[in-house]
């Protein structure tokens, strides 16, 4: 009997009945109904490599150590199990660090280089000709997915470009799995398919965000979605088609491509393998052990998953025991050895949420340190201090974390969860029903409500997050409410719901342990969980209260290639904290732009930054300055923006312009030195360019400007002198920019108005892709009453208005409403909103 292991990046069993409730499926349908499905839960810290080897390897990331393109070597994956049993495999598509050690492997690196692998060049030849590149794809093919897409808009469109050669990825991987399934010798194959983690990411929307797409995008691209899914399964059913009778089929994706933090899917079948039921949900950590005990190949590596028992016949209780395993010094990396900061990041939230928070701190520490202003670091280190009871280093974390909350709802999420682990439950109800947009809020929020007595809500707020996404923590949170009810069937059946998703649990195995024990039937299992609960205790480092820890201190951040400046001026109020700048390396020359950065201490992060650009002749200077908003009152504000102005000064700098994101409260702090506000930039959002055409046919401005000797047309040489004079003369554009516009401009976008009096306006555009940007919109100065008519005339030329197709979908412009009202309104009529304003004060 053979077996297959496909791996789908980016697949959810949500996306997939979305489209089968469109259109047919029917080899998948086929498979599921001879099979057994369940949703598959990937663990923190939820980055795609490291899901997949977790996958593979049966072990949480600290024992597999996969980061960065690295791993341990020591960790077998799936493939070395079978290759240490004599059975002969084939690997086909997978990226590093996961590579096939024997046998027969294909790596992704040769897909993305056209067929080339140094390894095996015996294969190369007969490989080769089965690769398929954007170029020699079937045009018959984008044609069937996008019937709507022309010739010209696919030429225009850089995401067109990205599907074809997405869609000739895929077929070099099917082209080269079929190949070798069919002429190698074979027991075990693994083949991994990006396909659909790559249509997300350029046409996610189109599935669940529909109202977010374009119409003119809607249009090109209608279709595809069920299309690609049905040549999907088009190719699966050619790929399995000479197998499947005498093959076990595992089809695994360990994220959803909506978010990596949502389910992706496992579908199994095949002999020895329930038929057409849905098991409860599993983590990713349980599949290579499912699938050796499905194969019954001996595993001579302990694991930290166990068999799905579910998806066997005849096994449904929860019998094997997990790994009894824990870190020590000699088996964990230095932090220094890793090959990021970020890697220490995410090794020690995987420490911290195995429950070996002792041994995760360093890590959280190091990368802490090298990105001090980081609120989701100062979270996690936050969560571990306070778990093994340093709550007053947790608090101090804390305050980065309140640096940020005003703008946050992330923050917000993170103060409430800390709030909870720190025993402030009404604090934590408070922020936390700020933060209701986050999804995982509502886990949170039912256990402070849980933990406040509220159980008839936290019960309703838990039965809504299992019907969408029932992971291992809204299963205990459950179990615990149904306890409190005295429901203990229901709470042990929770408890091991929560166990097969995460079996190293220590609170879903204490509840399944005391819910046995109320309801004393089954002695057997009740002797397993008291079992495993009494091995995780001597494991793992149970929750403490806070109050009776002592305080570690944090490091400080480590010195870098920047020269500091430390001043010993210290501001009342501020508890003396010094102020740590990051010195000019030189003084600034024209045109250059300068950067510089402040920090405070306890705890040290950054909490500043000025962007400085000395321009020539004038001795002036644009400074884009920004505080953290909870400091923008306090007396650090006015003593760095007091250095900064005094250093500017000593400079020969006579003018200044600063530019900040909001007016009040820069208004009040830069008062004192004789800053006035002076208007502002609006960036505007999209404009859907197909429905600005259909409000200006509606609109009443259609027929006010046909005045006799009026027209709109491309811009020529001969305009660039009087748009010079309006926009660099006017003040609005240095000379570079304009020179910069001129050479990216979009012709067919950019457009002058011309009147029997000359030039009446001028729109100046560029392209990114299918999103056209209004650089420039002006009128003629000494003729204001004529720029409302001069206006619409650009707008109807810029969105190609009358035509079958505009020349994009997305139309962004910035303008100041103080100098052009006309253009504010404009960009309002046609459905724009404002996304970013960046206010000005000069003196």
């Amino acid at each position: 009997m053979r077996t297959l292991l496909i791996g789908l990046s980016g697949a959810d069993w949500k996306t997939l009945d979305t489209i089968r409730a469109k259109t047919r499926l029917p080899f998948l349908s086929k498979l599921e109904s001879s099979g057994t499905r369940s949703d598959c839960h990937g663990l923190a810290p939820f980055v795609p490599e490291i899901s997949w080897a977790t996958v593979l390897t049966g072990n949480r990331p600290w024992r597999h150590c996969a980061l960065h393109r690295t791993m341990n070597s020591d960790v077998p994956l799936i493939w070395d199990y079978f290759s240490k049993a004599d059975y002969q495999t084939i690997c086909i598509g997978w990226p590093k660090p996961l590579c096939h050690r024997h046998g027969i492997s294909i790596t992704e690196e040769f897909f993305k280089k056209s067929g080339t692998n140094d390894t095996f060049s015996e294969l190369e030849n007969d490989l080769a000709d089965l690769q398929v590149d954007e170029n020699s794809l079937d045009p018959n093919i984008i044609r069937l997915l996008c019937p709507s897409l022309t010739a010209e808009s696919a030429g225009r469109d850089p995401k067109a470009g990205r599907l074809a050669r997405s869609i000739a990825h895929h077929y070099s991987i099917h082209n080269t799995a079929c190949s070798l399934l069919e002429t190698e010798k074979w027991d075990f194959a693994a083949v991994h398919f990006p396909i659909f983690e790559h249509f997300h990411t350029d046409f996610g929307n189109h599935l669940f965000a529909p109202e977010l797409v374009p119409i003119a995008e809607k249009e090109r691209y209608q279709g595809l979605s069920s299309n690609l899914f049905k040549l999907f399964d088009l190719l699966l059913s050619q790929l399995l088609r000479d197998v499947l009778e005498n093959t076990r089929i595992f089809i695994v994706s360990p994220y959803s491509a909506i978010a990596l933090t949502a389910p992706g899917m496992l579908l199994a079948s095949g002999k020895g393998i329930k038929s057409g039921i849905r098991v409860p949900d599993a983590s990713i950590v349980h599949i290579t052990p499912s699938i050796l005990h499905a194969c019954e190949v001996q595993a001579t590596e302990p694991f930290q998953g166990i068999p799905i028992h579910d998806w066997f016949d005849g096994q449904a209780e929860i019998h094997q025991s997990i790994l009894q395993d824990s870190p020590d010094s000699s088996r964990l990396p230095s932090p220094h050895q890793l090959p990021s900061n970020l890697s220490s990041w995410y090794l020690g939230i995987d420490l911290y949420e195995s429950g070996f928070p002792h041994e995760a701190l360093n890590f959280l520490k190091t990368a802490h340190n090298s990105l001090p202003e980081s609120a989701a670091i100062a979270y996690w280190l936050a969560r571990c201090q306070f778990r093994i009871g340093h709550s007053d280093a947790a608090i101090t974390t804390c305050e980065i974390i309140h640096d940020h909350a005003i703008e946050s709802t992330s923050c917000q999420f993170f103060l409430g969860v800390l709030a909870l682990e720190n025993g402030q439950y009404d604090q934590a109800l408070s922020f936390l029903r700020q933060a209701h947009e986050i999804p995982e809020t509502r886990l949170y929020l039912a256990a402070a409500l849980l933990a406040t007595g509220n159980l008839q809500e936290a019960i309703q707020l838990i039965h809504q997050q299992i019907r969408e996404d029932p992971n291992a923590l809204a299963w205990l949170i459950l179990g615990r409410c149904q306890f409190e009810f005295s429901l203990y069937e229901s709470a042990a059946d929770a408890a091991r719901n929560s166990i097969r998703i995460d079996a190293q649990c220590l609170d879903a195995w204490n509840l399944l342990k005391c819910s046995l024990e109320k309801i004393a039937k089954n002695s057997t299992e009740e002797a397993i969980a008291r079992r495993q609960f009494d091995l995780l205790m001597n494991q793992q480092a149970p929750r403490k209260s806070w109050q009776s820890n002592t305080e570690i201190r944090t490091n400080l951040i480590s010195s870098n290639n920047f020269s500091r400046i430390t001043y010993s001026k210290v501001r009342c109020g501020e508890e003396a904290r010094a102020n740590l700048i990051l010195n000019l390396r030189h003084p600034p020359t024209a045109n250059e732009w300068h950067q510089r950065v402040w920090r405070l201490e306890n705890p040290t992060r950054l909490i500043g930054a000025a962007l400085i650009q000395k321009v020539e002749p004038d001795q002036s200077a644009a400074i884009h300055l920004n505080f953290q908003p909870r400091l923008l009152g306090s007396d650090s504000a006015r003593f760095m923006l007091e250095e900064l102005l005094e250093e500017l000064g000593n400079l020969g700098i006579k003018q200044t312009e600063i530019l900040t994101s909001r007016r009040m409260p820069w208004e009040t702090l830069l008062a004192p030195h004789s800053y006035k506000w002076t208007g502002c930039d609006e960036l505007w959002s999209g404009i859907d360019v197909r429905a600005g055409q259909s409000r200006y046919s509606n609109s009443r401005m259609k027929n006010s400007h046909r005045l006799i000797g009026w027209k709109s047309r491309a811009i020529e040489n001969k305009d660039w002198e009087t748009i010079r004079k309006w926009s660099v003369g006017g003040g609005y554009l240095p000379e570079s920019r304009l020179t910069n516009f001129q050479n990216q401009l979009d012709p067919d976008a950019s457009g002058v108005v011309e009147s029997p009096n000359g030039l009446e306006g001028v729109l100046v555009a560029t392209r990114y892709g299918m999103q056209q940007i209004i650089q420039f919109m002006g009128a003629c100065p000494e003729r204001k009453g004529h720029w409302p008519i001069a206006s619409w005339l650009l707008f109807e030329r810029f969105g190609n208005v009358g035509r079958a197709h505009p020349h994009g979908d997305v139309a962004v412009m910035t303008t100041c409403p103080v100098r052009a009202p006309y253009a504010s309104a404009l960009a309002r009529r046609f459905g724009g909103s404002i996304v970013e304003t960046i206010h000005r004060f000069s003196t």
